[in-house]
């Protein structure tokens, strides 16, 4: 339901924004100072919802902007944890998982620990494992 809370709602249509591939949106927004690190109840953010779509725009928009990577979800989730949960577990049509996790990855997202690891995705495995993750 929504609020009477005018920057709790701007920050909601933010997320969706991120989530549904809104450039434009996104970018009026935070033009507009809406916080690139915004969190839903789940404590996810702009970021976690743009790179689990597959937005690569977006997600550049963002990380231009200063959005955190290694901020952690209500389940204890960074954006590159849940991007893989998403690749692995949950993939939206379209999604370069690899392309998204290479650009994680190049803006500093933290590897080593990534979970879960491995996933049982060859791909997504075999680009992790390049990169420094270990098994959990």
């Amino acid at each position: 339901p929504l609020s009477n809370d005018a920057k709790a709602n701007t920050e909601r249509a933010f997320l969706w924004a991120c989530m549904f591939g809104r450039t434009a949106v996104v970018e009026f927004l935070l033009e507009h100072g809406v916080d690139p690190a915004a969190k839903d109840v789940d404590k996810l953010t702009a970021l976690h919802w743009a790179s689990a779509y597959g937005h690569l725009d977006i997600m550049k928009l963002l990380l231009e902007r200063g959005a955190p990577l290694e901020v952690e979800n209500a389940w204890g989730g960074t954006v590159l944890d849940s991007t893989v949960y998403f690749a692995c577990r949950q993939p939206i049509k379209g999604a370069n998982y690899p392309a998204v996790i290479e650009t994680l990855i190049a803006a500093g997202a933290i590897v080593t620990a990534v979970t879960p690891y491995p996933t049982g995705n060859d791909r997504i495995d075999e680009l992790l494992s390049r990169r420094g993750a270990r098994p959990g």
